[in-house]
């Protein structure tokens, strides 16, 4: 397996490297406050709500934040997502 040559921008013809965008949206992670809190809820009222409340704290921790991996130009800032 050799090196692979670094793909070239679009835009301005630098190299671009691989790596991921965080984005996060303030709507999702007030829900996901409440759903986290609703899952607190269950797992201290119900002997049962514990498997639910646990699942849904978990669950709530991953709303409201999405990573994708892009690539992304060392020199203009341009990026695509890769598939």
């Amino acid at each position: 397996m050799g090196m692979k040559d670094p793909v070239a921008c679009d835009h301005c013809g630098g190299p671009m490297v691989a790596t991921t965008k965080t984005e996060s949206s303030a709507a999702l992670q007030v829900a996901g406050v409440l759903v986290f809190l609703i899952g607190l809820g269950l797992l201290l009222a119900f002997p049962i709500g514990t498997i639910f409340g646990i699942v849904l704290i978990i669950g709530a921790c991953k709303m409201g934040r999405s990573t994708r991996n892009i690539r992304r130009c060392t020199q203009c800032g341009y990026f695509y997502d890769i598939a």
